[in-house]
C-alpha cells in the first residue's frame, strides 16, 4: 500500500492541474504482468503485448474516443524493466452514447473536423491529396488525417461568412453612432417641421441599425440566429424608436397649448377618440400576449424562473427579448394615450381625469373579462393591469415630463429605472398564464400520453428488436460451442452483441437476451436492469420454431411478480424442411416506467446514454414533473417522486366515471400541487408539478426586479458609452459625480445604501455556503449510508450462506442488479484496479464505461483504508456522485461503489432553492436599508439644508432667520447653537447701530456744542458790558432795559448748560472703576435736592446699609444718579415723590429710582434712551443717554419701566466689588 501510495503521489505531482482533464490519462503498470497499480484519469483498456513491448507510440481507438498512447518502460539501471507508464492523450473524443461504439473518428481543425485513418488501417501507406501524416519520433506514422476539398471549400465560404457578418456588425454601430449628432441638433432645432425631420432620420436610422444587425447575425450563424434574437432584436429597436418620439410629443404640447379644447366641447369626440386610444393600446398589448407565448411555444425554457440561471445564451437572450418586447409595448401604449390628450385641456385633478382614465382603460377590460369567461388565450390580469398602468401613466405624463426636464441627474437615472421596472413587473402575470398553460400542455399532450401508451411502446419496440434481430448475421456462430454455464460464471458477450445492437440498447429498456444452443443449454444471458434471481443454471428448453413466438408471462422480480413479453425463435441455418435449428434465442422485455424519457433517472449511467432526449433539465418546462401510477386498486405501482398524490374516495369516483382526462389540485405534504388524471384498463395515472406558493411569487418578483436591474444596468452603460462616442452634451456620468460630490444629502444617501449593501450581500454569500455545506454534508452521508446498505446487504447474505454450508459463489452481475433494486441505485465491486461485477453490465462491457477502479475510490479505500468515501466523478459532460466502502465479495477483498445522479441534482436544486430565497431576501433588506437610509439621510441633510437657506439669510441682513427641529441629539445641539449665534449676531448688529448711531450723535454734539460756545462769549460780554453802562449811567433806560439784558443772560447761561451736556455727551469717558459705598453716593447725589424742592417733592432715600460695595466709576455714575434724578424731578410739575431703595442682586447691587410723575407711554418709553429725545418742551433728550453710557462704562445696566399718569422707575443694576 505504501509503494503504491507513493506511485499515486508521483502521479499527481506530474501531472499537477492537468489531472482533472478528462482528455488525459497516465497508468503505471506491473511488469510483465500487466497490472495497472497507480493510475490518474480515464484510461483505456491497453493490450498487454502493446505494455510488454519498448518504447513506444502509438494510436489505439477506444469506446472513449481515439487515443494517443506513448508507452515508457521503467527500469533499475541496466537491468530489465519493473514497469511501464503508460500516457495517454485523446486525439478525437467520443460522445457519450448507449450505442456500438463508432468507428469512424474525427479530429477537430480550424477547417472542419478531419476524417482520421489508423496505421492497421492503411494510414501512410500511399501518398493521397489533401491528407496529413501524424508520425513518431521515430517516423513512424500513426495516423493519417484527412480533410477534403469540400471542407477547405466550406471553411473559406464561412469566413467569408463570418468577414461579412463583421463588416454588417459595423455599418450597424456606424448607424447608431451617426444619431448622435442627429440628437444634438434635434436640442438646437427652433422650428417644428426641423424638429420633426430630425425625429424621423433618427428613427430611420435605429431601424436601419437594427436591420443591419440582424443581417450580420444571420451571417454570423448558419441557419439564423434563432426566433429568440430576432425578439430581442425587434423589440429593442422599437424600444429604441419609442424612446425618440416621446420628446416630440411632449413638445408638441407644448406649442399647441393655447389651441386646446375643454373636452365640454365636444364631448362625444372627446369620449370616441379616447376610446380608440383604448383600442388601440388593447391591440398592442393582445399583440405582445400572441407574441409572449409565441415564444413561449419556440423554446422549452420554463420562464417560472427568472433567475439568470442555469447560464444559457438561449434563456438570456429570450428573457431580454420577452423583458425589452414589454417594455417596447407599454411605452407605446403610454405614448398612444398621451398624443391622445394633445389637442384637449384637462384639470389638473378631478373625476374627469377619473372619467378619461376609464375610457382608455375600457377596451382592454372589456377584452380581460371576455377573455375570462369565453377561456380565450389571454392572461385577464395581465391585460387589465398593463392598460391601467399605461393610462394613469399618460395622465401624470406631462407632470413628469416638467420635472424629468428640471430634475438632477440622479433623480433623472432613478425615474428612468422605474420606467423599466414597471414593465418588468408587470410582465409577472402574463408570463405565469402562459407558462402554466405550456407546462399543463406538455404534461396532458406529451407525458400522460408517452405513460399511457408505454405498454404499446413496448410492443412496438420489440417488434423492432425482432426484425433487427432477424437482419443480423452470424447468430449461429454465437450458440455453437457449448454451454456457457462453468464454474467461474456465466458468458455474457455474445448475448450483449445481440442486445446492444437492437432498439433495446437504444432505448435502455429493461430487459434481458439469452442464447441457447441446440441442445437447449444456455450459452450466454445479457439483461439489463432484470436480474435472475434463481442463481441457478437454466433447464434446457425443448427447440421451439424458427418463427418468434410472443407471449405475456409473469416473472418474480424483486419481491413481486411483474407482467412482461416474452419472445422467443430457433436460431436456424438453411430454410424450409432443410433448415438445421442450431439453437435458440430469448427476449424479455419487462414495463419499466423508470425508462419513461420524462422521469430524471437515479442513475448517472442511465442520464448520460439514454438517447431518447432525456428527461428535461433545470430551466425548461416540464422538468419539475412527478408521475405516480396507480392500479385500479388504488396501489401505487410507481412513483418517481418521494409519495404518491392520495386519492379520495370522491376523486376515485370521479375518475372511474369517465375515461376523459381532467387537471385537479391535491395536497402532498406541505405542498400544493397541479395533478392531471388520466386512465385506462392498464390503471390510473397522475402527472403534476408543484403549484405556486405566495413565498414563490415574491422571489420571482424579486427576480423580475434584478433581471430588470440588469437590463437597465447595460442600457446605462450603452447610452453613456454612446454618449461619449457620438454626443457633445455635457457626459452624464460625469454630471452624476459632480452632483454626487456637491450634494452632503446624496453622499450621506450613497454611504447609507452602500452600508447596507455589503453587509447584506456578505451575509447571503456566507448564509449560502453555511446552507450549501450543511445540505451537501446531509447529501454526502446519505450517499454515504447507500453504500453502506449495498455492503451490509452483499456481507448479510454472504453470511447467510456459510452458516448454510453454501460455498460462497464470486459476485455476480446478478447479484448486483437485485441489489440496486433493493436501494434503487446503480452498483459495481471492483477488485484491485479492474471491475469484477456491476448492475450496468453493458455500458461496462461495450467499453462506453471504463472498467479501471476510480483513482479517487481506490486512493481512499484501498491504499488510506477508510471505512466509506464520498466524492464526484464525471461521465462526459455529466457530474455526478460516488459513494464507496470497502466489501468482501466471494472471500476477497474488493472496493463498492454507488453512482449517484439524483444526490448531486439534490444538491444543485436545493441550491438553487437556497440561491433564490437569500436573492429574495437579500433584495428585501437592500431596499429596506436604502428605504431607512433615505429616511436617515433625509433626517440628517434636512437640518444641513435648513442651516444652508438660514445661512443665506443671515448673509443677506435677515437676522431674525431661525430654524425649527424635531430631534434631540447633536444635530438639535446644533440648531441651537445656530439659532444661539442668530440671536447673537442680532443683538451684536443692534449693540454696533446704536454705537454707530451714538458715535453720529455724539459728533453731532460736538460740533453743536462748538458752534454754540463761539458765539455766547461775545453776546454774554457784550450783554454785561451792557448792563455795566447802564447801571453807570445811572440807568437810563430803567427796568427794560434790565428785563432784557437779563433775559439774554439767561439764555447764554441755558446755551451754555446745553452745550456742556453735548460735551458730556461727546466725550468718551474712562471708566476707573473702584469699590464705591452706594448709600454714601446716593446721599452725596440726593442731599443737594432737598433744600430746594422743601414743600414740593418729598425724597424717600431707603438706600442704607448694610449693602456690598459697589465696583463703579464713582464719578461716572454719580453723574448718571444727578441726570435721573433731574429728569424725575422735571416728570413732576406738581407736588411728587423720589424714592430710592437698593437690595443685593447675583453680584450686583439693584438700585431703583422711582417718581411719582406723569410717567410715559409705550412709544416714549422704547425711545427712552435714544438721543435728543425728550418729552419736555425744554429738554436736550441727553440725559438718560448718558446716563445708559455711564452706567454700561462701569459694568452695570440699566432699565426704565413707566405707566402713563402713574410714574417712572429707573432701574441701575451695579456690579458689586466682590
Amino acid at each position: 500500500p505504501d509503494a503504491a501510495r507513493a506511485l499515486f503521489d508521483v502521479i499527481d505531482r506530474q501531472l499537477g492541474e492537468a489531472k482533472t482533464r478528462t482528455d488525459v490519462a497516465v497508468t503505471i503498470y506491473d511488469f510483465p504482468d500487466g497490472v495497472a497499480r497507480a493510475w490518474a484519469g480515464r484510461p483505456s483498456d491497453i493490450p498487454a503485448e502493446r505494455i510488454r513491448t519498448p518504447q513506444s507510440w502509438f494510436v489505439t481507438p477506444s469506446p472513449q474516443g481515439l487515443r494517443l498512447v506513448h508507452v515508457i518502460p521503467v527500469s533499475a539501471g541496466d537491468d530489465a524493466p519493473v514497469g511501464v507508464v503508460a500516457t495517454e492523450h485523446a486525439l478525437s473524443p467520443a460522445p457519450a452514447a448507449g450505442t456500438i461504439p463508432q468507428t469512424d473518428y474525427l479530429l477537430p481543425t480550424a477547417f472542419g473536423p478531419a476524417s482520421l485513418r489508423l496505421g492497421y488501417e492503411g494510414a501512410g501507406d500511399q501518398p493521397r491529396a489533401d491528407v496529413v501524416l501524424l508520425k513518431g519520433p521515430s517516423g513512424e506514422v500513426l495516423v493519417e488525417a484527412y480533410i477534403s476539398s469540400a471542407q477547405i471549400s466550406r471553411a473559406r465560404s464561412d469566413w467569408r461568412r463570418r468577414v461579412a457578418a463583421v463588416v454588417l456588425g459595423i455599418v450597424a454601430v456606424t448607424l447608431l453612432l451617426l444619431i448622435g449628432p442627429l440628437m444634438d441638433r434635434r436640442s438646437f432645432a427652433s422650428s417644428v417641421p426641423h424638429y420633426r425631420r430630425l425625429t424621423l432620420l433618427a428613427a430611420v436610422l435605429v431601424t436601419g441599425a437594427a436591420g443591419a444587425g440582424w443581417i450580420a447575425l444571420g451571417a454570423a450563424f448558419e441557419g439564423g440566429p434563432g426566433a429568440h434574437a430576432l425578439l430581442l432584436v425587434g423589440s429593442a429597436s422599437a424600444a429604441g424608436v419609442i424612446a425618440l418620439f416621446a420628446s416630440p410629443i411632449s413638445r408638441l404640447r407644448a406649442v399647441i397649448r393655447g389651441r386646446r379644447r375643454p373636452p365640454s366641447a365636444a364631448r362625444a369626440r372627446f369620449a370616441l377618440t379616447h376610446l380608440l386610444a383604448g383600442a388601440i393600446v388593447a391591440a398592442l398589448i393582445v399583440l405582445f400576449e400572441f407574441v409572449l407565448r409565441r415564444a413561449l411555444e419556440v423554446g422549452p425554457v420554463d420562464l417560472r424562473h427568472f433567475s439568470l440561471h442555469p447560464w444559457s445564451v438561449q434563456r438570456l437572450v429570450l428573457l431580454g427579448g420577452i423583458l425589452t418586447a414589454h417594455m417596447a409595448t407599454l411605452w407605446a401604449a403610454t405614448l398612444v394615450f398621451a398624443a391622445s390628450v394633445i389637442y384637449w385641456r384637462l384639470p389638473r385633478r378631478g373625476p374627469r381625469l377619473i372619467g378619461l382614465w376609464l375610457l382608455w382603460a375600457a377596451p382592454a377590460l372589456l377584452l380581460s373579462a371576455l377573455a375570462v369567461t369565453r377561456g380565450w388565450p389571454l392572461p385577464a390580469l395581465g391585460l387589465g393591469l398593463a392598460a391601467m398602468v399605461c393610462a394613469g401613466g399618460a395622465i401624470f405624463a406631462s407632470r413628469a415630463a416638467r420635472w424629468f426636464r428640471h430634475a438632477s441627474v440622479a433623480a433623472r437615472i432613478l425615474a428612468l429605472f422605474i420606467a423599466f421596472l414597471v414593465p418588468s413587473l408587470l410582465l409577472y402575470p402574463s408570463v405565469n398564464f402562459f407558462t402554466l398553460r405550456a407546462v399543463r400542455s406538455i404534461v396532458a399532450g406529451q407525458y400522460a400520453v408517452e405513460a399511457q401508451n408505454h405498454p404499446q411502446m413496448l410492443q412496438d419496440r420489440l417488434d423492432d428488436v425482432r426484425r433487427e434481430i432477424d437482419a443480423m448475421p452470424g447468430l449461429g456462430e454465437l450458440v455453437r460451442g457449448g454451454s456457457a454455464a462453468q464454474s467461474e460464471g456465466r458468458a455474457t458477450e455474445g448475448a450483449f452483441l445481440v442486445w446492444r445492437q437492437t432498439a433495446l440498447a437504444r432505448a435502455r429498456l429493461t430487459s434481458a437476451v439469452e442464447l441457447y444452443d441446440a441442445s437447449s443449454t444456455l450459452v450466454s444471458r445479457f439483461a439489463l436492469n432484470f436480474p435472475e434471481y434463481t442463481g441457478t443454471i437454466q433447464t434446457p428448453r425443448a427447440a421451439t420454431s424458427c418463427k418468434w413466438e410472443i407471449f405475456g408471462e409473469a416473472a418474480p422480480f424483486g419481491s413481486e411478480e411483474r407482467r412482461m413479453l416474452h419472445a422467443e425463435k430457433s436460431i436456424c441455418e438453411g430454410t424450409g424442411d432443410s433448415a438445421r435449428i442450431l439453437g435458440s434465442i430469448v427476449l424479455h422485455l419487462v414495463p419499466d416506467y423508470r425508462t419513461l424519457p420524462f422521469i430524471t433517472s437515479q442513475s448517472p449511467y442511465f442520464e448520460v446514454f439514454r438517447t431518447q432526449g432525456g428527461a428535461p433539465a433545470e430551466g425548461t418546462t416540464g422538468s419539475d414533473v412527478d408521475i405516480v401510477i396507480y392500479g385500479w386498486g388504488l396501489t401505487p405501482l410507481y412513483a418517481s417522486g418521494a409519495a404518491a398524490w392520495p386519492i379520495t374516495e370522491a376523486l376515485f369516483t370521479r375518475i372511474y366515471q369517465s375515461r376523459d382526462p381532467f387537471w385537479t389540485e391535491l395536497d402532498r405534504g406541505d405542498a400544493r400541487w397541479h395533478v392531471f388524471f388520466s386512465n385506462d384498463r392498464n390503471g390510473i395515472y397522475g402527472l403534476g408539478f408543484p403549484a405556486l406558493t405566495l413565498f414563490d411569487r415574491f422571489v420571482h418578483l424579486a427576480e423580475l426586479t434584478t433581471l430588470a436591474g440588469a437590463v437597465f444596468v447595460l442600457v446605462l452603460l450603452a447610452t453613456a458609452g454612446f454618449t461619449w462616442i457620438a454626443r457633445e452634451r455635457p457626459r452624464v456620468g460625469r454630471a452624476l459625480l459632480r452632483e454626487i460630490r456637491a450634494s452632503f444629502y446624496r453622499k450621506l444617501f450613497l454611504a447609507f445604501v452602500l452600508a447596507s449593501i455589503i453587509p447584506v450581500l456578505t451575509l447571503a454569500v456566507v448564509i449560502r455556503a453555511y446552507f450549501a455545506g450543511l445540505l451537501r454534508a446531509d447529501v454526502e452521508a446519505e450517499a454515504a449510508r447507500s453504500a453502506s446498505v449495498a455492503q451490509r446487504v452483499i456481507e448479510e447474505s454472504q453470511a447467510l450462506q456459510r452458516r448454510g454450508g453454501e460455498p460462497l459463489p464470486p459476485a455476480s452481475d446478478d447479484v448486483l442488479i437485485w441489489i440496486s433494486q433493493v436501494i434503487d441505485q446503480d452498483v459495481n465491486i471492483f477488485q484491485g484496479s479492474e471491475l469484477l461485477a456491476t448492475s450496468e453490465r453493458d455500458l461496462f462491457a461495450s467499453g462506453l464505461l471504463p472498467t479501471r477502479t476510480p483513482a479517487d475510490v481506490y486512493r481512499a479505500i484501498a491504499l488510506q483504508r477508510l471505512p466509506s468515501f464520498v466524492g464526484e466523478d464525471r461521465i462526459a459532460t455529466l457530474p455526478y456522485m460516488i459513494a464507496a466502502a470497502p466489501v468482501r465479495a466471494g472471500g476477497r477483498e474488493a472496493i463498492l461503489t454507488v453512482p449517484l445522479a439524483n444526490q448531486q441534482r439534490e444538491i444543485e436544486r436545493e441550491v438553487d432553492e437556497i440561491d433564490r430565497g437569500v436573492h429574495l431576501a437579500a433584495l428585501f433588506f437592500i431596499l429596506l436599508g436604502a428605504g431607512m437610509g433615505l429616511s436617515m439621510a433625509e433626517r440628517i441633510a434636512d437640518p444641513v439644508r435648513r442651516l444652508t437657506r438660514a445661512t443665506r439669510r443671515i448673509a443677506s441682513g435677515d437676522f431674525d432667520a431661525r430654524i425649527a427641529v424635531r430631534s434631540a441629539d447633536e444635530l438639535r445641539r446644533l440648531v441651537d447653537a445656530f439659532n444661539s449665534m442668530a440671536a447673537e449676531l442680532k443683538a451684536q448688529r443692534s449693540q454696533l447701530e446704536r454705537t454707530h448711531r451714538l458715535e453720529a450723535w455724539a459728533e453731532m454734539a460736538r460740533q453743536v456744542a462748538h458752534e454754540i460756545k463761539n458765539p455766547l462769549t461775545p453776546i454774554q460780554l457784550s450783554a454785561e458790558h451792557l448792563r455795566r453802562v447802564h447801571a453807570d449811567r445811572g440807568e437810563p433806560l430803567g427796568p427794560v432795559l434790565e428785563g432784557c439784558v437779563s433775559t439774554i443772560l439767561g439764555q447764554v447761561r441755558l446755551l451754555r448748560q446745553i452745550s456742556s451736556e453735548f460735551s458730556n455727551f461727546a466725550s468718551s469717558p474712562i471708566a476707573r472703576p473702584a469699590p464705591v459705598d452706594l448709600a454714601e453716593l446716593v446721599v452725596e447725589v440726593v442731599d443737594p435736592y432737598r433744600t430746594g424742592l422743601v414743600g414740593r417733592v418729598e425724597i424717600h432715600n431707603h438706600v442704607a446699609p448694610p449693602l456690598p460695595r459697589a465696583f463703579i466709576d464713582r464719578t461716572l455714575i454719580g453723574r448718571a444718579l444727578s441726570n435721573i434724578v433731574e429728569n424725575a424731578l422735571h416728570a413732576m410739575p406738581g407736588p411728587g415723590s423720589i424714592t430710592i431703595t437698593a437690595v443685593e442682586g447675583d453680584g450686583t447691587v439693584v438700585l431703583r429710582i422711582t417718581d411719582s410723575g406723569v410717567g410715559m407711554d409705550e412709544e416714549a418709553l422704547a425711545r427712552v434712551f435714544e438721543p435728543y429725545f425728550s418729552t419736555k418742551a425744554t429738554g436736550t433728550g441727553l440725559g438718560l443717554p448718558i446716563a445708559r453710557r455711564n452706567v454700561e462704562l462701569s459694568g452695570g445696566r440699566i432699565e426704565v419701566e413707566s405707566v402713563k399718569r402713574q410714574g417712572t422707575t429707573v432701574i441701575l443694576h451695579l456690579p458689586t466689588s466682590a
